[in-house]
């Protein structure tokens, strides 16, 4: 390693934390704007699927944390990119610094979709622009003032209060659910156990999920009394953590996804059944609330990891001129999103698998790989970090291929697939989104999916856009009449459909409608 560079290194704050103060720090960092997609995460991936796979990522992230922990305490740093950068070169450090740039920039994206949203929605507020793009603007002129910040302990010391408000979010969401609890049975009963062609999208917003306590793991135990604490301190945090996300996944799905019939949105405050009520009002402002405490703790994450691995942006004004743009293109990409589900999913699934499961098991490897051709290492006070063991070694080997290349990629691919389809538009996707238990006949499905694809699609400079739906509906009920017939009143005063051809496939058709 002395052909290279050293990296320096930010000083850190010894504050002799507990292994509970230390959990909670953890869980601070970690609790972001995933938990709004976790209903979605887990109607995306199956009943059964979602609730292991989940548990699963959040034992992998614990796993990685501890191989930070083991590096930070065997190479004598606290920084993420700098433990990188000592196991793996400049080459691993630079890839390292890109990955935590590119999964910070997509959660300050996907928090200022939310915000922009939800404040457009539920606080009345909306713009010019008629949906939340004016509002994300407005959010840009605060957040810009982060660039002339350089110490962020006084905010820091209110995140704890960010927590409680995403703790009161996931609560309010569980008392709606539970006044509904007789269904749960019938709602577990009708979930299937995997729904394979959107997992991967679910694999990705579950990875979205861990980056933060992997990267600040580093420093977290170097600032404890006990650093041999840290395995307990973070399973704490995990095991809170994920308790909370997944509670909010069972309900949150329960509640908008299932009981009204319909599909649970990408970010849950925007499903249909998630209507504006005092109680949903008060919801979205704790959640509001917790970003808003706890993010600036987030992006100051990027700006320390970035700014300490390039010297030319510690001069004053290159900081602050690298911080606005950073700000800005994340207000630019959020004012044009559709939604942010499929954007975590991305995001997720090749930035955080950098960060989680390939570059802490590739460094630990390194290690020990340097250990077998140059002997044990000694620190500065003559100490021998402890050896690494053949089955610590194999499983790193497993992690690295299996989750970090082979699921990472996979999930990325369709990830894209989906975050395209949602923003150019297709027939597959409108088809795919359409209620299949209504069981239309191929006709009017058809018919749907056109008009929906002109809705999403449509090109006013052509002709007038009502009337090309006004078309489109008429289109849509001549189908309708050659495959139902034409509704007559019966002695009841119901509308009742007096099916013509039996050979379009619409079967067991015998529903009725009251008019009023």
């Amino acid at each position: 390693m002395g052909r290279y560079r050293r990296l320096p290194t930010m000083p850190t704050r010894h504050t002799d934390l507990g292994p509970l103060g230390a959990a909670v720090l953890i869980a601070k960092v970690n609790w972001g704007i995933g938990m709004i997609a976790m209903p979605f995460y887990l109607h995306a991936a199956g009943l059964e699927a979602g609730l292991l796979f989940f548990v699963l990522s959040m034992l992998l992230a614990w796993d990685a944390a501890n191989v930070m922990h083991h590096l930070a305490q065997r190479l004598q740093e606290t920084s993420y990119v700098a433990l990188i950068f000592k196991g793996l070169g400049p080459r691993g450090s630079v890839l390292a610094v890109l990955a935590v740039l590119l999964a910070g920039w997509g959660s300050a994206v996907a928090w200022l979709k939310f915000i922009g949203d939800n404040v457009a929605r539920f606080g009345g507020l909306r713009g010019a622009l008629g949906d939340g793009r004016l509002d994300v603007a407005l959010l840009a002129l605060p957040l810009m003032a982060c660039a002339w910040v350089e110490d962020i302990t006084l905010l820091e010391r209110f995140s704890f209060l960010g927590l409680v408000s995403g703790q009161c979010f996931v609560l309010l969401i569980f008392i709606l659910a539970a006044k509904h609890w007789v269904e749960l049975p019938s709602y577990l009963q009708s979930q299937p156990f995997l729904r394979l062609e959107s997992f991967p999208v679910a694999m990705g917003i579950a990875v979205f999920c861990n980056e933060g306590m992997v990267v600040m793991s580093s420093e977290v135990s170097s600032a404890m009394l006990r650093p041999k604490q840290f395995s307990w301190a973070a399973m704490l945090a995990v095991t809170y953590f994920t308790v909370n996300y997944l509670l909010l996944a069972l309900c949150g799905d329960f509640l908008y996804s299932y009981l009204p019939g319909g599909t649970v949105a990408q970010e849950v405050t925007l499903s249909p059944a998630f209507s504006v009520t005092p109680m949903h009002r008060v919801a979205v402002l704790c959640y509001v609330l917790q970003l808003l405490l706890t993010f600036p703790s987030s992006l100051f994450l990027i700006f320390r990891n970035t700014e300490q691995f390039f010297p030319s942006l510690r001069t004053a004004s290159l900081r602050r001129t690298w911080r606005v743009a950073l700000v800005l293109s994340c207000c630019g990409c959020a004012a044009v999103l559709p939604h942010f589900g499929d954007f975590l999913a991305v995001f997720g699934a090749v930035a955080n698998s950098v960060c989680i499961y390939i570059l802490p098991h590739l460094t630990l490897l390194s290690q020990g790989k340097m250990t077998d051709h140059q002997g044990p290492l000694v620190d500065d006070l003559g100490a021998s970090p402890p050896d690494i063991s053949r089955t610590r070694r194999l499983w790193s080997w497993f992690v690295l291929t299996f989750f970090g290349g082979c699921c990472g990629l996979l999930a990325a691919a369709v990830s894209f697939c989906y975050l395209v389809d949602h923003i150019q538009g297709s027939r597959a996707k409108v088809t795919e989104m359409l209620d299949r238990t209504g069981q239309f006949p191929s006709a009017v499905s058809q018919t749907l999916t056109d008009l929906a694809f002109r809705c999403i699609r449509s090109n006013p400079a052509e002709r007038p856009l009502f009337k090309t739906l006004v078309e489109e509906l008429r289109d849509l009920f001549l189908v309708l009449l050659t495959c139902l017939g034409r509704p007559t009143m019966d002695k009841d005063n119901e509308l009742i459909w007096v099916r013509h051809d039996k050979t379009l496939g619409f079967v067991g058709y015998n529903n009725t409608r009251e008019v009023h």
